[in-house]
């Protein structure tokens, strides 16, 4: 095997990681970064093709994915009564809740909607409702996407494999 041929698998295989990564992080965009590993797969030698239906599949997942990044979350929080203050504050809330990780970006998400539905003036307990809404919508759009680029992973391996 040539050296760029190594180095493709390897950062192809790394972006595939990083998308699931991204899939529950706000900041990268799981699928897309995880179908640029697979887009290094196949381009990294002959062998290494996906075919026709893996291309179709995996490009077909990855739109899902983008839908669904931007979709879900806004749709559940106006499901819940939310406002777009609400949403606004899911997004800030989510960021700032990075820095502690997964769990921090949930509460982040759960605090900033509240705090986004107080500024409007919504009651505590509306505020509380589109809180909920807009969590479950961060876990739910953070599972279809996990899940997406755990497809990815799998595409990945079995290419992979029958190449050698």
């Amino acid at each position: 095997m040539e050296w760029i041929t190594i180095v493709l698998i390897v950062c192809g295989f790394i972006c595939v990681l990083l998308g699931m990564a991204g899939s529950v992080l706000p900041v990268l965009p799981g699928p897309p970064i995880s179908m640029a590993g697979l887009v290094m797969l196949h381009y990294s030698g002959p062998t290494f093709s996906l075919g026709w239906f893996g291309w179709t599949l995996a490009i077909l997942l990855t739109v899902i994915g983008i839908v669904v990044d931007y979709v879900i979350p806004s749709a559940t929080v106006k499901m819940f009564g939310g406002t777009k203050a609400g949403a606004t504050g899911a997004g800030i809330g989510q960021i700032i809740g990075l820095y502690w990780g997964l769990w921090g970006s949930i509460i982040g998400s759960f605090a900033g909607t509240f705090a986004g539905e107080s500024v409007k003036k919504q009651g505590w307990k509306q505020s509380l409702k589109s809180s909920v809404g807009s969590t479950i919508g961060f876990v739910v759009s953070a599972l279809i996407k996990l899940f997406i680029t755990f497809v990815h992973l799998i595409i990945f391996i079995v290419v992979f494999f029958i190449g050698l």
